[in-house]
This record gives structure tokens, sequence and C-alpha cells, in this order.
């Protein structure tokens, strides 16, 4: 769980496989889209390699003229996150859905190559009885620890913490200026990887060690407003004895909690975070509006 000597080489190991495999995804013009599912301390793994890419593939050297699409997405993400004053992280967000709409938006404009930005394909992060709601003592000895790391960007936080009023209250900084016309060159920073990439937490809330998946748990209390936590109630053949492994599980049964009168299964809610689909791509949401002809 933590950088420590007895953890050092197989902490690197691990983080090499990893890192092999997504960059070799990154850089394959075959694919468009990555979606990383992961669970239990997967997702703790995930998570690190989330951050360790980002700060490779992030977009740098966007200049307003040439990256206006660019620019225009990253400053929808500012806005639907930061407070009034553009000065401190959000306790909540009044518009989750409109979040996630901007991060999808961001997605789709860094995800091809061109000449000056590697391509950014991680559209979607999905966590499954994650431990990462633990993260005050399991990644560090406190809560207070924890929430300074978030604030000095050691933790990518979803959404991400922005600089302050004076710079404007982005995830934007100026990192010099084109050699040749003079024009400032912008950077987003290297804690932002939520400002392009969903998160949706599945968790099933433990009773103590007796019923449920003790494991899991919400995530907006550590990692902000902008995950989106999705309850599920979970039974197999033991009922609710520690559900930790049946959230991808067809023999098991499982509910969405307070979803009202239609909830949907646990398999459904998984499903639906993948968004094979693409809800959110503008030739799905046409192929919805407009009706077949006859």
């Amino acid at each position: 769980m933590r950088a420590e000597a007895a953890t050092v080489e197989k902490r690197a190991l691990i983080r090499s496989r990893g890192l092999k495999l997504l960059k070799r995804l990154m850089m394959d013009d075959t694919y468009d889209r990555i979606v990383l599912v992961s669970h239990s301390l997967g997702s703790m793994i995930a998570y690190d390699l989330l951050q360790i890419l980002w700060a490779d593939f992030r977009p740098r050297k966007l200049e307003a003229i040439r990256d206006k699409a660019k620019l225009k997405a990253i400053r929808a993400v500012d806005k639907a996150t930061l407070v009034t004053d553009g000065s401190a992280w959000p306790g909540s967000l009044e518009d989750l859905a409109g979040f996630r709409r901007d991060q999808w938006e961001l997605y789709r404009q860094l995800r091809t190559k061109d000449d000056n930005h590697l391509p950014w394909k991680i559209s979607d992060f999905v966590t499954l009885g994650s431990p990462l709601t633990h993260s005050e003592f399991l990644v560090t000895h406190n809560l207070a620890e924890f929430r300074r790391g978030i604030a000095e960007r050691l933790f990518s936080a979803c959404p991400p913490v922005a600089e302050g009023a004076a710079a404007g209250g982005t995830v934007l900084y100026q990192e010099g200026r084109n050699r040749s016309s003079g024009k400032p060159q912008r950077a987003v920073h290297h804690g932002a990887v939520f400002a392009a990439t969903r998160w949706t937490n599945i968790f099933d809330r433990g009773n103590g060690w007796l019923t449920g998946d003790p494991i899991s748990g919400p995530m907006a209390e550590n990692f902000g407003p902008g995950v989106e936590n999705i309850q599920v109630e979970l039974r197999g053949c033991l009922d609710r004895v520690f559900t930790h492994t049946l959230y991808w599980s067809l023999a098991a049964t499982g509910v969405e909690v307070a979803a009202g009168d239609r909830p949907r299964s646990h398999l459904a809610v998984l499903r639906d975070a993948v968004d094979l689909g693409r809800k959110l791509e503008p030739s799905q949401a046409e192929a919805q509006t407009i009706p077949p002809r006859k």
C-alpha cells in the first residue's frame, strides 16, 4: 500500500508491467478509447498508473489560437468544478452529470494525437469493491495527512484541485512561450487526470465484518464529489456474507440501492459504468434522436 523499502521492488515491477501495456494502447492508432476497470487492490494499482500516465500524456504547449477547442473544454471543466471565487476545491457539485459531460468532451478533444500533443485515451476509471475509500490510513497515516496530499496534488482528486484565484481558478498554468512566435503556452497540471477521465465507484457497504463488502465504500469524502458513487446490495450463495467478489458475478443477485422504483441490477450498473455504447458521443446522441427510416 505504501512506498516503503520492503515494497519498492514489487511496486516498481507492477507499475512497469501496467505502464508498458497502457502506453502501447495509448500510442496504437487502432484504439481511440480505453476503459480501466479495477477491483479491490487492483483499483489502487490502477489509480497509481493513471497518475503516472497523466504526467507523461497530459496536454502541454497549448496555445490560444491553435488549441481553441481543447482550451474551451478545459475551461468547461474549470467552470463546473470551482467554487464561486475560484479559490478552493469544491465540497459538492450541483451538476454531477454536467461535470461528467465536460470530462467526456475533454477526453474527446485529447484522444487524437497531433504534432504537439500525445493522445489521452482513458475515458473512464471504474472501481469495484475498492479499498481507496480507506486511503486516509492505507495510503497515509491519517486523514489530515491524506488531505494535505490532495491539496498538494500528490494524489489526484475528482474534480481536480485547481490553481488559486490569483491564477484564475483553473487546472492550467503557463509553462513558457513558443520559441518562434513568442506566444504564451499553457499546460494542464500533473494532478488533473480526472479533468478528462470519468470515475465511477461501485460499492456494497459492509456491516462491520459480518455482511456486505467491508473493504469497499464511497469515495466523495477522500477524492471529491466528482466521483459517481453507486451503492449496490449483493447476495450470493451465502446470502450477504462477504460479497467482495460478486460485483461481476452472473450467479449472484444484486440491486442498486436508493434508486427509486426501478433499480438496476448489479450487472446493469457495471455495464452502464463501462458505457460501451458511448452515450455521450455525438454520433450516438444523433442515432437516439433521429427516428430510423422506414
